[in-house]
């Protein structure tokens, strides 16, 4: 089965497009928000294909309220660097038959082939939590929507990506969470694969 997974997913990145200013490294989230007043560090190294080598995004998060959340990201690799901020709504929660629906809004410094870009990316985002015996499955929709405005005399560009993973919660690791997402470029962006794990915790004194 897992072999079957892999060797599809190898199919779909194979048709990968060329490399624009939109940032690696997965988006690895899911549309349910962390308990109120609560952090979560996250790690999501990438395989970026047609040419674009290996690329580790890290984020710290930040759950202000029950529908509000923040973060802050860096992310470096072969194609280059981001930095930057976003805004995560969490406009539905997940109940009964109705999934959970986020929106992301943000703003980042991105340099991608040496290219400086100035990036504004919205990301809406839908899953839905399946409980289980040992821990839980969420599988999840998103689409990354970029804006770019280049700092030179490449023009700016309009890039499109859409993720498909799933977050695995395990009882027995304490809280630590881990992804699995296929990312695949639309339009002016590139296809990927992203793992990540994570670790909410309620303060830095904890």
């Amino acid at each position: 089965m897992i072999r079957k997974f892999f060797l599809a997913v190898g199919c779909l990145v194979s048709l990968s497009q060329g490399l624009a200013s939109d940032i690696p490294g997965g988006n690895i989230r899911d549309a349910e928000g962390l308990v109120p007043r609560s952090f979560e560090i996250v790690m999501s190294p990438a395989v970026v294909f047609a040419d674009g080598g290996m690329y580790l995004n890290t984020e710290l998060r930040y759950q202000a309220t029950e529908d509000i959340g923040a973060g802050a990201a860096f992310g470096a690799g072969e194609l280059g660097f981001n930095f930057g901020g976003y805004a995560m709504w969490y406009m539905l929660p997940d109940m009964g038959s109705q999934p959970a629906v986020g929106l992301l809004g943000g703003l980042f410094f991105n340099q991608v082939a040496s290219e400086d870009y100035f990036l504004f990316r919205i990301s809406p985002v839908v899953s839905k939590h399946l409980a289980t015996n040992w821990g839980g499955l969420t599988p999840y929709l998103s689409a990354q929507i970029s804006p770019a405005f280049s700092f030179g005399t490449v023009p700016n560009i309009f890039s499109m990506r859409m993720s498909m993973g799933s977050l695995v919660t395990i009882n027995s690791f304490n809280g630590l969470r881990l992804w699995a997402e296929v990312g695949l470029g639309i339009v002016n962006s590139f296809n990927e694969i992203a793992l990540g794990v994570s670790f909410p915790f309620s303060s830095f004194g904890e």
